[in-house]
Order: structure tokens, then sequence, then C-alpha cells
């Protein structure tokens, strides 16, 4: 049975039984009509009670409903209890769920001139004493509501000044006492609504108790339910924020990828282009090898011993120029595990180059090409000789042979 439905109905038996007592009194003892006058104004101003409970109820509810913001939910419905109900001050509070501190969110009043003493403070950065109170937080946990009279127990110091100092001006008394309420669902501690007033608390009605009670119990359930609101848009924003991260991981790993792909395309390319040019080294040296070889293998009988070994001696050197480029294609597989490859020394130039058009005279005289070496005797550099006499062959064999 929903808030509103037992309220109603209390209401209405209420009101039937006044009645029937009040009749069947006043037909017995006709002296008794002041007394039984007495009664019918009592169960009045509670059915009058009820009435605005229901009300209020309704009233709550129907904020609960159209407002999912806790700060904004509690300030409408603070103000509508202060108002319907007439507290001098009607304040909210909830716990965070991290800390476990309370923090305030609301405080309002139907009084203007308290309406002014609370805009004088933040609400936001005041803190809240009954936070700091162990003896105070031990009873929130422990009951329902209890009644504290001292507002520095529950009030901001600079608040509680502003209202002393109005109520003086004023003649009269701001807060006599204040009704502290656990709000809960459940085992959770939820927060706290804090009723003050400057009449007495004390002995409130049991109808007044139950109207309390009723409050109470729709404000927890209205704040448990803008608190998972708030959970479930914390865990939209995270599920959209790691959706938003998995796409761009996503898109990284893409463009890697890609890079990747290009590179690996373009490294497939400079292999087939160093295939290609190692073969051509690779033939050079063989093809004089091989021609020398020839020509001693069908050398006519007249050939002369001196020209044999001319012959075997450039064959050599050819065969020299090959190990070599088979060294150097060992030095590249070397490179690729880390290893220095450098041995510099001091090299003569021109002696050098003379070395090299000397091993490529078949091809050169083949041609009929004449080389012209203008280049100082002295002309010494500090290099890596194998790769520079490397470098140089495969220049000047490049233009014997398409020249």
């Amino acid at each position: 049975m929903s808030l509103f439905s037992r309220f109603k109905k209390n209401s209405s038996s209420s009101e039937a039984s006044t009645t029937t007592a009040a009749s069947e009194q006043f037909q017995a003892d006709p002296g008794t009509a002041k007394r039984l006058m007495e009664e019918l104004y009592k169960r009045n101003a509670e059915l009058a009670v009820r009435n605005k409970t229901m009300a209020l109820l309704r009233r709550l509810d129907e904020i609960s409903l159209k407002v999912l913001e806790e700060e904004e939910m509690a300030k409408e419905m603070t103000s509508a209890i202060s108002e319907e109900f007439g507290y001098d001050l009607a304040a909210l509070s909830i716990t965070n769920s991290l800390t476990g501190q309370l923090r305030w969110i609301s405080m309002t009043s139907a009084t203007p001139w308290i309406t002014d003493a609370i805009k004088q403070i933040n609400l936001q950065e005041s803190k809240m004493p009954i936070s700091e109170n162990q003896e105070l937080m031990k009873k929130v946990s422990a009951e329902t509501s209890y009644l504290v009279e001292n507002p520095n127990e529950l009030y901001p110091e600079t608040l509680v000044k502003a209202l002393t100092e109005v109520a003086d001006f004023y003649k009269t008394e701001p807060m006599k006492n204040s009704l502290v309420n656990a709000l809960r669902f459940g085992n959770q501690l939820l927060g706290i609504l804090i009723l003050s007033s400057n009449r007495s608390l004390k002995n409130l009605s049991s109808y007044e108790h139950e109207s309390i009670v009723a409050i109470v119990g729709l404000i927890s359930l209205a704040l448990y339910k803008a608190e998972i609101y708030k959970q479930l848009q914390d865990l939209t924003h995270n599920l959209q924020q790691k959706v938003d991260e998995q796409t761009v991981e996503v898109k990284q790993a893409y463009e890697v990828e890609k890079k990747a792909r290009v590179e690996l395309e373009e490294l497939d390319k400079a292999k087939d282009q160093f295939i290609m040019t190692t073969q051509h080294h690779l033939r050079t040296p063989l093809t004089i090898i091989k021609g020398y070889v020839d020509f001693l293998s069908n050398r006519p009988p007249e050939t002369t011993l001196a020209e044999s070994k001319d012959v075997l001696s450039k064959t050599s050197v050819a065969a020299d120029r090959l190990a070599s480029l088979v060294n150097e294609l060992l030095d590249i597989s070397q490179t690729q595990v880390g290893k220095s490859l450098i041995n510099k020394q001091q090299i003569n130039i021109k002696k050098l180059i003379k070395e090299i058009t000397d091993e490529l005279s078949p091809g050169i005289e083949e041609k009929l090409l004449k080389t012209v070496i203008n280049i100082p005797e002295d002309s010494v550099i500090e290099a890596d000789f194998q790769k520079l006499k490397e470098a140089l062959t495969n220049l000047i064999d490049n233009a014997v042979k398409y020249n």
C-alpha cells in the first residue's frame, strides 16, 4: 500500500470514529458538550495535519518524478516541507558514497529573514558540525529520529550567528530545537533531514510523528532513486569513455599496421634491388675469372709463360674481388646483429683507382677506352679499404659497361 493510500485510509477512519464517538457521548450526557467540542477540535486539527501531509506527500512524489538530480530535488523538497508544515528551517544533507562524510545539499525556509540569513553562507563549502560529533553520528546510525536543542551542533557557525543577530533584532527565537531524521534505504544511510522550529518539538502528537515518518520515507526513496540514476549516468559516461578509448586504440593500431605494411613493401622492394645489385656485382668478377680461365684453356701453343702468368695474376685479382664481395655480404648479415664493421686505415686514392682500373682492364681494352686519373700522388684519406674499393670498383665498372 502506498504512502498516499495509508494516509487517506487513516484520515477517513479517524474522521468517522470521531463523529460516531462524539454523537454517542453527547446523547448520553449533554453536560459533556464542551469536552466533546474540544475533542472535535483536536480531531479536526489532526485531520488538517493529515490532509496537509497527504498534499505534501503528493507534491514530494511529483518532485521525485520530475527531478532526478540530487541537489535540485533536495532544494524543491525542503522548500515544500517548510512551506506546508511551517518549519523555520528545513535542511538536507547526503552521505558521500566514497568517504562516508555528510555534506549539505539544501537549506530552505518559508520565513524571509531566515532565507536572507541562509544566503549569507556558502552551503557547498560549509562544514557539518554533526559530522565531527561522534556521539550524534552514533545516534544517526542507530535511531530513526531524535531531538537536538543546540543549533551549533547541527548548523554552520556563521549561519547560527546570523540567525541569532536577526532574531535579536526581531525579538524572537529563531530555532528553539531541531528534529534530526535519518534518511535510510535498507541498511544504507543516505543522509539526514533536519527540521528546526521556534516551537517545542519534544511532545509531537502521534499523527505528527506519522507525518514526519511518511515524509522521511518518501525522501529516502527519492534520494535512493537519484543515487541510482547518478550511478547509471556515471556508468554510461564511463562506458562511452571506454568505447572512445578503444576506438582511438583501434585507429592507432590500424595506422601502425598500415605503416608497417608500407615499410614491409618498401623493404621488399629494397630486398629485390639488393638481390639484383648483388647479382651484378658477383657476375663482374666471375665473368673476368671465366674469361681468363677460358683463355688459358684455349691458349695457342705459342703463348709464352709470361703471358700465362699475367692472365693468372689478373684471374687471382678477380677471385680476390669475388671473395671480398662474399665477405661484404657476410658483413651485412653481421650488421643486423649490431656488430661494428668499419676498419679505418690510411688509403692513397690514386693508387687504389689505378689498382681498380688494372683489374678492369679487359673490359676497358675491349671497348678501346682510355683511362685518365687526375688525382695528386699524395691524396690520402682515412676510410675502410675494402668498402671504399668496392664502391669505386662498382662506379668504374658501370662507367665502362655503359659507356
